[in-house]
């Protein structure tokens, strides 16, 4: 499946450009400019019409007319994953009914200009933090693009030789997966494949990671504290929850898997009366 690309309208207002600019500055870009375009990109699963088109362009508000920046980066949603933009899009472009269009996304175009020349991503590479979110964001060019939906094969299962190498082997597992595990961590997983006489997956690593994790387990938020030898009665989870413990008013559910519920009020709702096809408050 080809994939087609539409050019939109200036991405970033004065007010987020001059945002951008101080935390470009702080990276050590000072003195540049930016020019910013939404730019569009559409799995096709047919070739488009000329009336396919014309409606995405005018549901994206774009410039059929206009073609992609060869030049500059494109800041997109992560390879393998679907934006919340992309969803709703792609819904209304099937009940606009613009055939031939299988999913839209939606990247931002980024032009830093230094001395009037346009930088590459290598030449931005200090400052892509600053450019983008790299927890759900990622930063392309222009020759990447075309490659943004193709879907990879599953890449194999790895084993890692506890057995053969020692604990080194899961300290080097520690950093290839990133798995930030701690030293008191990766010596209970030795002791327990050494134990176990087997050595440990990919898999299984990260799925350890992820259950004994600070944010499923808060191993130090919620763990004893000792400050000049003295330890604590609370912890800091401990403390946070002392709050609502003396002054619970309002509160229906406090502290319960990641969750809360406070007490609401009444409103009046402004909804359609089927009746009369009318909006009106109830």
């Amino acid at each position: 499946m080809a994939t087609a690309f539409l050019v939109g309208q200036t991405a970033l207002s004065a007010f987020r450009v001059e945002a951008l600019l101080k935390r470009l500055a702080e990276a050590g870009f000072a003195g540049c400019e930016v020019e910013t375009a939404w730019v569009y990109l559409l799995q096709e699963s047919s070739e488009l019409t000329a009336e396919a088109r014309e409606k995405a362009c005018t549901l994206l508000d774009a410039d059929g007319a206009k073609a992609l920046p060869q030049e500059g980066i494109f800041v997109a949603p992560r390879l393998g994953t679907i934006s919340p933009w992309s969803s709703k899009a792609s819904d209304i472009f099937r009940y606009c009914g613009v055939k031939g269009v299988r999913r839209v996304e939606r990247a931002m175009h980024l032009a830093v200009k230094q001395g009037g020349t346009i930088l590459s991503r290598e030449a931005l590479k200090p400052a892509l933090n600053a450019l983008h979110d790299r927890m759900i964001e990622g930063v392309f060019t222009a020759e990447e693009l075309p490659n943004f939906f193709v879907v990879a094969r599953p890449a194999k299962g790895k084993v890692f030789d506890v057995l053969g190498e020692g604990r080194e082997a899961l300290v080097r597992a520690n950093k290839e997966i990133g798995l930030a595990m701690s030293d008191p961590e990766i010596d209970y997983l030795f002791n327990a494949y050494t134990a176990a006489k087997r050595n440990p997956t990919d898999t299984e690593l990260t799925m350890f990671g992820q259950v004994n994790s600070e944010h499923c387990r808060h191993k130090i938020f919620n763990a004893k504290w000792i400050i000049d030898g003295q330890e604590r009665d609370v912890s800091l989870f401990g403390m946070i929850k002392n709050t609502h413990k003396l002054h619970p008013e309002g509160t229906q559910v406090a502290y319960k898997d990641n969750s809360g519920v406070i007490d609401g009020f009444r409103v009046q709702a402004f909804q359609a009366d089927p009746t009369d096809n009318t909006y009106k408050f109830a």
